[in-house]
C-alpha cells in the first residue's frame, strides 16, 4: 500500500487519482510483466519451497498459449 501512494506514483498518475489495484501502479507492467525484467530478477528470488525459479518450456510455447 505504501508504494501505491508514494509521491512518485502520485506525480505519475496525477493528484487525487486513487489506485484500487496493484496492476494500476505505473511500475507494474515494466517490473512484473516484461520478460527481461523478470529474467534479471529471477536469481534474487526463490519459490515458497526455497527452490530457484526455472523456465519450464519455451517462450514460443507460452506465447502460443496466450494467443488461444
Amino acid at each position: 500500500m505504501e508504494a501505491m501512494d508514494s509521491e512518485l506514483v502520485r506525480i505519475d498518475v496525477g493528484e487525487g487519482v486513487t489506485l484500487d489495484c496493484v496492476t494500476q501502479h505505473p511500475g507494474f507492467k515494466p517490473v512484473c510483466l516484461e520478460k527481461w525484467s523478470l529474467r534479471l530478477a529471477k536469481d534474487k528470488y526463490k519459490r515458497k519451497d526455497k527452490k530457484s525459479y526455472q523456465q519450464t518450456g519455451s517462450e514460443e510455447r507460452y506465447k502460443s498459449i496466450i494467443a488461444l
